[in-house]
């Protein structure tokens, strides 16, 4: 720890401990005492946040940005009133710190929030007792809370910001090649950028807690554009994500990879528009990954297995989908799932949650039995457990239960070519001309409250039952969680990992999907929606020329 880590950390340390002496009396009517209202929890945070943004496009740049240290530090606040068991007000605040290492400034900022993280704390109590009113159960309407034990650490990873050390003149110069590679002709709108993205987080809370931890992460996003006949605009991109500078793509990587997108690209405006219906399907590992954490993982995140909403102050949205099932059969035996924080490989690792809590890999599923949710504090005093280190936001939303890196392995492996010839014998058992196969995903989005999601994948094919194959375009997968889990059949041994963003009511976060191809008995998609197109007008002329 450093001089300026030993000041901020000291400074939320000491107006911490004078909160915790906060009181609010209140004279009720018809009462001869007074109530009492004080803390029994108090959590601070403060982040320095630092970016980076390179931007190429037509071998120019567009954007770099001009300050290394393009930052801010941002303040979180988390009080509460009543007791951890019995009940709790809650109160929170967010706000803007000082960028230097004055003390006294800090203090002064958190002091001013916490008054106010009080009175709306008092205000949550109230409510939630008349809204408790008439309830048999004898914690009603209440937020609860778990107790954990107090974490101590200083885990900073790289030292000094490393954005610092980040030479943006040679990255530059690498993303104006790949830029000029992707400007064609027949091609709108083409870049290619470099995000860098570092958070310096100092934790301190009521029952002992003391963290300094950093993290960053490096993303390289090539994104490429057409239109076809019809003029509706086709997409193509690809993203590169990693914690570790030195294993991001190469210049020749990078190169090729615009080389292959371009190719990928046209190939999908030439191809046929698939017609929507329900198709065996062979869906690749980024697809079966993301339909994971689409259907099942979000299912799990512990603060909406409430049917009443509003019951956690953080949730939006129920999902009663598998809600007291520990322990019951979820999906096929063949299959084990993990999500798991502690990998250090992978871009969801983080070792403390946003509540301080130790994040712990866990196994949600084992042999197709539900064994655990997504916990918070929240969600696990509701359940009267422990919270298992999933709280997360991004640097300024209030943490929920969310997923870090998933993790699916299966007991029932092919090889690819076989799982083939069990596509084709599917379509042959079912009478279908042909079946489906998925190569990549643009991602997905699932709706808890109903029980549906879908995912979108990036090139599709038709495989024949006589052996050929033909490309197609132009649909989603939709189905509900059950109806997907009940209708795999087999996997492939071969594993890849999804990097991506994962958006929710707590922020984007950074998440992972490790999982390997899989036979779908039968896979409902539809037809993308015209009106789900952008449309460009005709070009009335050439692009300029050199």
């Amino acid at each position: 720890m450093n001089e300026d880590d030993r000041k901020i950390i000291s400074a939320l340390e000491e107006q911490l401990k004078e909160s915790m002496k906060l009181k609010l009396r209140q004279k009720r009517p018809g009462k001869k005492k007074q109530e009492i209202f004080k803390p029994f929890f108090l959590s601070y945070s403060a982040k320095d946040v630092y970016g980076i943004e390179v931007i190429a496009k037509n071998n120019s740049i567009f954007r770099m940005s001009s300050d290394d240290k393009h930052r801010s530090k941002l303040i979180k606040g988390e009080l509460r009133i009543g007791d951890y068991t019995g009940g709790c007000g809650v109160g929170l605040f967010f706000g803007i710190a000082p960028c230097d290492t004055n003390e006294l400034a800090i203090k002064r900022e958190v002091w001013t929030f916490t008054n106010e993280a009080m009175w709306e704390a008092v205000k949550d109590y109230e409510s939630k007792f008349i809204e408790s009113i008439g309830f048999n159960q004898k914690n009603g309407k209440y937020s609860l809370f778990s107790k954990e034990k107090k974490s101590i650490s200083d885990n900073i990873n790289n030292g000094d910001c490393p954005l610092e050390k980040l030479d943006k003149g040679y990255w530059g110069n690498i993303l104006k090649k790949v830029s000029k590679i992707l400007a064609r002709d027949d091609i709108y709108d083409s870049d290619a950028s470099l995000g860098v993205f570092y958070k310096k987080r100092y934790f301190v809370n009521s029952e002992g807690t003391k963290i300094i931890d950093d993290f960053i992460r490096y993303n390289i996003s090539l994104n490429v554009a057409t239109a076809d006949k019809r003029n509706l605009v086709l997409g193509n991109n690809e993203s590169f994500w990693g914690i570790d500078l030195s294993k991001m793509p190469s210049e020749e990587t990078l190169c090729i990879a615009a080389e292959n997108m371009i190719k990928d690209l046209y190939d999908i405006r030439n191809a046929k528009q698939q017609e929507a219906g329900s198709y065996p399907t062979l869906i690749d590992g980024e697809n079966h990954g993301v339909i994971w954490h689409e259907a099942i993982g979000h299912s799990l995140e512990g603060h909406r297995l409430d049917e009443d909403s509003d019951e956690s102050l953080f949730s939006s949205g129920t999902s009663l989908t598998f809600k007291n099932k520990i322990g019951k059969k979820i999906a096929p035996e063949f299959f084990t799932v993990y999500d798991d924080p502690t990998d250090k490989k992978l871009d969801g690792y983080y070792m403390y949650d946003e509540e301080g809590v130790k994040g712990n890999k866990i196994c949600l599923v084992k042999n197709g039995i539900l064994r655990n949710y997504l916990l918070s504090r929240e969600s696990a005093g509701k359940l009267k457990k422990k919270s298992n280190g999933h709280a997360r936001s991004d640097s300024i939303s209030d943490p929920t239960p969310r997923m870090s890196n998933i993790k699916v392995y299966s007991d029932n492996e092919y090889s690819i070519e076989k799982l083939k010839e069990m596509l084709i014998h599917e379509c042959e058992k079912q009478g279908k001309e042909y079946g489906l196969i998925f190569g990549g995903t643009l991602g997905g989005y699932t709706d808890t409250e109903e029980s549906y999601f879908h995912t979108v994948p990036k090139k599709i094919f038709r495989l024949y039952r006589d052996g050929r194959m033909e490309q197609v375009r132009g649909i989603y997968q939709t189905a509900t969680p059950y109806q997907m889990l009940e209708n795999i059949i087999a996997t492939s041994d071969d594993y890849s990992v999804f990097n991506g963003v994962c958006s929710a009511e707590s922020g984007s976060v950074p998440s992972t999907q490790t999982a390997s191809d899989a036979l779908v008995r039968s896979m409902e998609i539809g037809r993308i929606p015209k009106a789900n197109y952008d449309k460009r007008y005709k070009l009335l002329s050439n692009p300029p020329k050199e």
